[in-house]
């Protein structure tokens, strides 16, 4: 339950985070103090659900996420 509540946490912390600005995993994770691969993985789930958007880069390190608007799911 604990790593759960902790899992949700930071996905709704990275979803707020995000702007209608794209930017990389890795300038999301130092906003936010995460590990680049970790704030990857949280922003593909985000925009599998459709909470974000992603576009995707030349490497998955170089992806852009962004807010989508009214993702307040």
């Amino acid at each position: 339950k604990q790593a759960c509540q902790e899992h949700l946490q930071q996905l709704e912390r990275l979803r707020t985070a995000l702007d209608g600005n794209p930017r990389t995993a890795e300038q999301i994770a130092g906003d936010l103090s995460m590990s680049p691969a970790s704030a990857w993985k949280l922003c593909n789930h985000l925009a599998s659900t459709g909470r974000c958007r992603r576009t995707a880069g030349k490497r998955p390190m170089d992806d852009r996420f962004q807010a989508v608007e009214n993702s307040a799911k």
